[in-house]
């Protein structure tokens, strides 16, 4: 089915969006047998190439999980777990409410968020390759289309205390609070990242994980 959309033509716009925009106005929607929902736009390649358009295919299953794959075969794999610490660390929205994780869609390629898995799938094989972000440490991980693992140093890497508790933070419980504040200190990322592993799969089913 189509639904129409906003254009959403202004770039501040567009980054902050709480929903999908369509450059030609119409999202088309596949409803599949196991619940997820397929929505197709128009859009920017990302933030960096708004000067070239693709399609964009955004699968959203009944967990809460996301992928998210362009006509070039770039992707991103947000879990649950993944999605909830995109949310817990700015807009702390209810999760199927939340829009944060959908500004991943906009990232250009080399630009990470922790425990979010990027890559590309496609016939040339020097482009293929799965990559993940360390949530508290300089290194970037990508598996190669050949099942090699590298271990990168991130450039942008910085080292942060947002996540170390101090004096001022600490807080006691007021019963009159809407909110209360728990768990401030501690990274939300922590829980979604998961070391990348390498498995081999056989048509018959059975399987082997590959050690180094």
């Amino acid at each position: 089915m189509y639904q129409s959309t906003e254009k959403g033509e202004d770039m501040e716009e567009w980054l902050e969006t709480d929903e999908l925009k369509s450059l030609d106005g119409m999202m088309t929607l596949a409803f599949l047998p196991d619940g997820c929902v397929v929505k197709s736009i128009r859009f920017y390649k990302s933030s960096e190439e708004t000067d070239r358009e693709v399609i964009k295919h955004i699968y959203q299953r009944q967990d809460f999980s996301c992928f998210m794959i362009d006509e070039d075969g770039d992707f991103r794999v947000i879990s649950t777990d993944a999605r909830a610490a995109i949310n817990d660390e700015d807009e702390r929205a209810r999760l199927g409410t939340d829009s944060d994780y959908l500004k991943q869609m906009y990232q250009p390629n080399g630009t990470y968020t922790p425990g979010i898995y990027y890559g590309c799938i496609c016939d040339d094989l020097e482009r293929v390759h799965l990559t993940i972000r360390d949530c508290d440490k300089p290194f970037i991980y990508r598996v190669l289309h050949d099942s090699k693992l590298l271990k990168y140093q991130n450039p942008d890497w910085e080292a942060t205390d947002d996540y170390v508790i101090r004096e001022d933070q600490k807080q006691t419980f007021e019963a009159d609070r809407d909110i209360e504040k728990i768990g401030i200190h501690k990274n939300p990322f922590i829980r979604s990242f998961i070391f990348p592993r390498i498995f081999i799969i056989n048509p018959t089913g059975e399987g082997m994980e590959l050690l180094n």
